[in-house]
């Protein structure tokens, strides 16, 4: 408001009314119909003239007069940050002078763009702060370029929304990558703060430039994210493979009594086989069903023989049992140990097939290793549909153990396993989740989905749509 700027000793204020001689179309103000923009910013300003007032004795500032003033707000250190061109102005014009009102109307505008930035983008203060740096000359070149604020393709549009989209995943503590990627945005509006008469082609230059600089940048990562993608997605499967094996040993060895011989062959060797088949072949391979037969038959035939059948069973299943347990141990690569391994069963077997049953022990159970899916409870069932749209490249926010808040992104869903890998924009592993994990995450406010959009032409539509709502609510209180 710069009512303050006249002399309160004046005794009148003469105000340019608004008028409202049309409904207002959008779309011709995306199109380039600047008189359409000047008639909605006249009528949806609610109190009209009061932001430029027009006091008999006082002095209206020309448009030179108002550059210069902007100017040197523009080179002068230690501003507010979140301060509003307006706010600016006010303290620095004399009391005597006065903005013009459509100079005024269109500042108004520039401010309420920047203001509806800061809540559109989703990105980290830090680079929010160095985009308040481009609030002052695109204010000036408001005033000098009837295409800025009228053409959705205007190179400062591109240029914020450029910075905004690439920069969502970005946060103080990445390195000299981060660094260097903070510097080039630094970099570029500093250039055109210091820009000594601001246009088109001037922020255009700067624009093309960053983006170059943005589409490297953004190859690179993603080249650092697909090794660890793959590295990772390794890892999560071989944990899963190995679960299911131990779970699968412990359920097959629960309540029997074992030769200690075979209870370390099958928690050693035979793990490892049964973890490398699962991992190669599957749950619904040939390979797997085969190896759990094996496993069943390997610990059936140490058990006690209850009926002659199946001590004749025996004699049927033993001698073919350990050529399979053999064949079994070199598919994976166990060909130099493979006799070492087998020798003290096949004695046993012999043992069992004379009829003297070995000594046996209870077996314990193996240490089961961290589950890799999440369990799912009612109240995150509802999520998980929403996290299923989630596409790659998705980004979230995540507090860890800590509390510490990190920018991450859905880097790829590992399929088979149920798992939701998430990396930090440097290919850093922040989170690898089931489905029901991720859930319980936004259920609880841990992880909360990040929007990523054009955030520049988002605030820009934004406010026109709120205008022009204002705009109508005051034509009709008018008519």
């Amino acid at each position: 408001m710069l009512n303050n700027y006249v002399n309160s000793n004046k005794a009148s204020t003469l105000y340019a009314m608004p008028s409202y001689p049309d409904n207002i179309e959008l779309n011709k103000i995306l199109a380039g119909d600047f008189a359409a923009l000047e008639i909605l910013l006249q009528g949806s300003f609610g109190d009209g003239g009061s932001l430029a007032d027009s006091t008999r004795g006082s002095q209206s500032l020309t448009k030179e007069a108002l550059n210069s003033y902007l100017s040197k707000l523009q080179t002068k250190k230690n501003k507010p940050i979140e301060a509003t061109v307006m706010q600016l102005l006010k303290a620095v014009l004399p009391q005597d002078q006065y903005l013009e009102q459509k100079h005024a109307l269109l500042l108004r505008f520039v401010d309420a763009i920047f203001k509806q930035l800061v809540k559109q983008a989703d990105i980290d203060d830090s680079i929010i702060e160095c985009l308040q740096g481009l609030h002052l000359p695109l204010a000036i070149l408001a005033l000098e370029d009837k295409t800025f604020l009228t053409s959705k393709n205007h190179p400062a549009h591109q240029l914020i929304d450029d910075v905004c989209e690439y920069s969502i995943g970005w946060y103080p503590d990445l390195g000299k990558a981060g660094e260097r990627f903070f510097n080039e945005i630094s970099t570029a509006i500093n250039t055109i703060e210091n820009i000594d008469g601001i246009n088109a082609e001037l922020i255009k230059e700067q624009q093309l430039k960053l983006r170059k600089f943005f589409e490297d940048d953004a190859l690179r990562t993603k080249k650092l994210g697909e090794r660890q993608c793959d590295t990772e997605a390794g890892k999560l499967k071989a944990r899963q493979s190995e679960e299911l094996a131990i779970n699968y040993l412990n359920r097959c060895m629960k309540d029997t009594r074992l030769p200690e011989a075979v209870i370390n062959f099958l928690h050693h060797h035979w793990l490892e086989s049964l973890k490398l088949c699962h991992l190669n072949h599957g749950d619904e391979s040939e390979e797997w069903a085969s190896k759990k037969e094996l496993t069943k038959n390997l610990i059936w035939s140490f058990k006690a023989n209850k009926t002659d059948a199946e001590e004749q069973q025996k004699f049927d299943i033993i001698p073919l049992l350990n050529e399979q347990l053999r064949q079994a141990l070199i598919s994976v690569a166990l060909h130099d140990e493979v006799d070492n391994v087998l020798s003290d069963i096949e004695q046993l077997h012999i043992a069992v097939l004379k009829g003297v049953m070995p000594e046996r022990v209870d077996t314990p159970c193996l240490e089961s290793v961290e589950a890799v899916d999440g369990a799912e409870s009612d109240f995150t069932i509802s999520l998980i549909d929403q996290i299923l749209c989630y596409t790659e490249g998705q980004w979230m926010l995540y507090r860890d153990d800590s509390g510490q808040w990190t920018r991450c992104q859905l880097a790829r869903k590992i399929e088979g396993i149920n798992q939701l890998l998430f990396l930090n924009r440097q290919g850093v592993k922040i989170m690898a989740k089931g489905l029901g994990e991720v859930a319980f995450c936004l259920s609880q406010e841990i992880a909360k989905p990040i929007e990523a959009c054009r955030a520049f032409t988002k605030a820009y539509h934004t406010i026109l749509k709120q205008l022009k709502r204002k705009y109508q609510q005051n034509r009709e209180a008018a008519a």
